[in-house]
């Protein structure tokens, strides 16, 4: 069993999306989640960057894509292009989401990153 004495709201939220990734059987971290979501007003926002960031450290591209398709994204699509340079993949899987990014500048960052 995982120990989340100690950690903080923001650990303690990405824990448990690991956890349901690990498995997806298990209802209740999402339940928890909500909970501390309300109880800390934490946005979705940052729900969506804390699971951004679980989903590309555990390696799960599927998912995450999944993810990125579910509802528009409230933090766009950069962090999901910033995931996917920062590990590591495949150009093609990167520039799915770079062509999502509706700020040009942005859009152009992301295009340099990747050498394009």
């Amino acid at each position: 069993t995982k120990d989340f004495t100690d950690l903080s709201v923001s650990r303690t939220i990405y824990e448990l999306v690991a956890l349901s990734i690990e498995n997806s059987t298990l209802m209740w971290p999402e339940t928890e989640i909500a909970k501390i979501m309300k109880r800390f007003k934490v946005s979705e926002k940052s729900l969506w960057y804390m699971k951004i960031q679980c989903m590309s450290s555990m390696g799960e591209w599927i998912l995450l894509n999944k993810f990125a398709n579910e509802k528009k994204s409230p933090v766009g699509y950069k962090p999901f292009a910033a995931a996917c340079i920062k590990y590591g993949r495949p150009q093609s899987e990167t520039e799915k989401y770079v062509e999502k990014v509706s700020d040009p500048e942005e859009k152009f960052d992301l295009y340099i990153e990747l050498k394009l």
